[in-house]
Protein backbone atom coordinates (compact mmCIF):
# COMPACT_ATOMS: atom_id res chain seq x y z
CA UNK A 1 0.00 0.00 0.00
CA UNK A 2 1.35 3.39 -0.99
CA UNK A 3 1.21 5.97 1.76
CA UNK A 4 0.42 9.53 0.77
CA UNK A 5 2.19 12.57 2.19
CA UNK A 6 -0.31 13.28 4.99
CA UNK A 7 0.03 9.69 6.23
CA UNK A 8 3.82 9.86 6.00
CA UNK A 9 3.86 13.14 7.92
CA UNK A 10 1.66 11.53 10.55
CA UNK A 11 4.11 8.61 10.73
CA UNK A 12 6.85 11.14 11.51
CA UNK A 13 4.74 12.76 14.22
CA UNK A 14 3.84 9.36 15.68
CA UNK A 15 7.51 8.39 15.87
CA UNK A 16 8.37 11.70 17.55
CA UNK A 17 5.53 11.17 20.04
CA UNK A 18 6.78 7.65 20.78
CA UNK A 19 10.27 9.00 21.47
CA UNK A 20 8.79 11.66 23.73
CA UNK A 21 6.77 9.05 25.67
CA UNK A 22 9.78 6.78 26.19
CA UNK A 23 12.63 9.27 26.06
CA UNK A 24 15.77 8.11 27.83
CA UNK A 25 16.33 9.96 31.08
CA UNK A 26 19.96 10.65 30.22
CA UNK A 27 22.68 10.09 27.68
CA UNK A 28 24.01 7.30 29.89
CA UNK A 29 20.66 5.47 29.74
CA UNK A 30 20.79 5.61 25.95
CA UNK A 31 24.24 3.98 26.10
CA UNK A 32 23.52 1.40 28.75
CA UNK A 33 19.93 0.27 28.08
CA UNK A 34 19.84 -1.79 24.92
CA UNK A 35 16.04 -1.77 24.68
CA UNK A 36 15.89 2.01 24.96
CA UNK A 37 18.69 2.45 22.42
CA UNK A 38 17.09 0.08 19.90
CA UNK A 39 13.69 1.71 20.43
CA UNK A 40 15.04 5.21 19.78
CA UNK A 41 17.01 3.96 16.79
CA UNK A 42 13.89 2.37 15.28
CA UNK A 43 11.84 5.54 15.70
CA UNK A 44 14.60 7.57 14.03
CA UNK A 45 14.63 5.05 11.19
CA UNK A 46 10.86 5.49 10.78
CA UNK A 47 11.26 9.28 10.67
CA UNK A 48 13.95 8.93 8.02
CA UNK A 49 12.06 6.41 5.92
CA UNK A 50 8.86 8.44 5.97
CA UNK A 51 10.88 11.53 5.05
CA UNK A 52 12.46 9.75 2.11
CA UNK A 53 9.06 8.69 0.78
CA UNK A 54 7.58 12.19 0.86
CA UNK A 55 7.10 13.90 -2.46
CA UNK A 56 9.62 16.53 -3.42
CA UNK A 57 6.83 19.11 -3.35
CA UNK A 58 6.20 18.45 0.33
CA UNK A 59 9.89 18.58 1.21
CA UNK A 60 10.30 21.85 -0.70
CA UNK A 61 7.31 23.29 1.17
CA UNK A 62 9.31 23.12 4.40
CA UNK A 63 12.91 24.14 3.75
CA UNK A 64 13.46 24.60 7.50
CA UNK A 65 13.50 20.82 7.88
CA UNK A 66 16.89 19.25 7.05
CA UNK A 67 15.37 16.46 4.96
CA UNK A 68 18.67 15.33 3.46
CA UNK A 69 20.24 14.96 6.92
CA UNK A 70 17.22 13.08 8.27
CA UNK A 71 17.26 10.66 5.35
CA UNK A 72 21.03 10.31 5.60
CA UNK A 73 20.77 9.45 9.28
CA UNK A 74 18.20 6.77 8.50
CA UNK A 75 20.55 5.29 5.91
CA UNK A 76 23.42 5.22 8.41
CA UNK A 77 21.24 3.62 11.10
CA UNK A 78 20.02 0.92 8.74
CA UNK A 79 23.09 0.20 6.63
CA UNK A 80 25.90 0.99 9.07
CA UNK A 81 24.14 -0.45 12.12
CA UNK A 82 27.38 -1.75 13.62
CA UNK A 83 28.65 1.81 13.98
CA UNK A 84 25.60 3.59 15.42
CA UNK A 85 26.76 6.75 17.15
CA UNK A 86 24.87 7.32 20.39
CA UNK A 87 26.32 10.84 20.63
CA UNK A 88 24.59 11.74 17.38
CA UNK A 89 21.32 10.08 18.40
CA UNK A 90 21.36 11.93 21.72
CA UNK A 91 22.10 15.24 19.98
CA UNK A 92 19.11 14.68 17.70
CA UNK A 93 16.87 13.99 20.70
CA UNK A 94 18.13 17.01 22.60
CA UNK A 95 18.31 19.57 19.81
CA UNK A 96 16.04 18.65 16.93
CA UNK A 97 12.93 16.64 17.86
CA UNK A 98 10.81 19.54 19.04
CA UNK A 99 11.64 21.73 16.05
CA UNK A 100 10.93 18.85 13.67
CA UNK A 101 7.57 18.21 15.33
CA UNK A 102 6.58 21.87 15.01
CA UNK A 103 7.57 22.04 11.33
CA UNK A 104 5.84 18.79 10.40
CA UNK A 105 2.67 19.91 12.16
CA UNK A 106 2.70 23.07 10.01
CA UNK A 107 2.74 20.88 6.89
CA UNK A 108 -0.38 19.05 8.06
CA UNK A 109 -2.45 22.20 8.63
Amino acid sequence: MTRNDPLLLQDILDAIAAIERHRPASREVLDEDELVRVFVQKQLEIIGEASARLTEATRVASPAIPWRSIIGMRNRLVHDYANVDCDTMWAVLEKHMEALRVEVEKLLV
